[in-house]
């Protein structure tokens, strides 16, 4: 699971979750993955789905769409 906000805020660039170093580290992780077998969940947020097709065309294995609490927010 690949947390952006996370990793944004461990770069200080808190909140910077489309900054190229945040992308960057997405892709650094999706690529170490699939060397290890492993697979990448991204975290799209609802209602952003023209995002997921991003994400999948980088390589994440999958995609959460929100959570349910947001959802149902």
């Amino acid at each position: 699971m690949f947390g952006a906000s996370d990793y944004s805020v461990s770069l200080g660039l808190p909140g910077q979750t489309s900054h190229p170093k945040v992308v960057e580290g997405l892709r650094k992780t999706i690529e170490a993955a699939d060397r290890h077998g492993k697979y990448v969940c991204k975290v799209v947020g609802y209602p952003r789905l023209e995002n997921a097709r991003k994400f999948m065309e980088m390589g994440c294995h999958m995609i959460e769409i929100g959570h349910d609490v947001t959802i149902l927010r």
